[in-house]
């Protein structure tokens, strides 16, 4: 498969376990091998870019870049544990 870079920056990065790390906002090449190296990616307007390197990439479906959960970074995957919803059972006390 072939793309352009407008094709790619139109990709959602997600990892293989569906977590969306965010688009793609540039790519990282190698003029000596002539192929990218890495891919930036940012999700948000104010969140930092990071770097995501070709061996992390697992495929490319149709508009969706997979990524081995592997490559997300830390905090994100942190972030992403703790909004998870949680609901809480009633409890009902009784006096004897």
């Amino acid at each position: 498969m072939r793309l352009s870079l407008k094709q790619l920056k139109k990709m959602t990065v997600k990892t293989m376990s569906d977590m969306v790390l965010g688009s793609v906002t540039d790519i990282i090449f190698d003029t000596d091998g002539q192929s990218v190296v890495q891919y930036e990616v940012k999700h948000g307007f104010f969140e930092k870019e990071y770097l995501i390197h070709r061996d992390q990439v697992s495929g490319f479906e149709e508009y969706v870049m997979r990524v081995y959960d592997t490559a997300a970074p830390q905090e994100k995957k942190k972030k992403e544990r703790l909004d998870i919803p949680v609901h809480p059972e009633p409890v009902a006390m009784r006096e004897e």
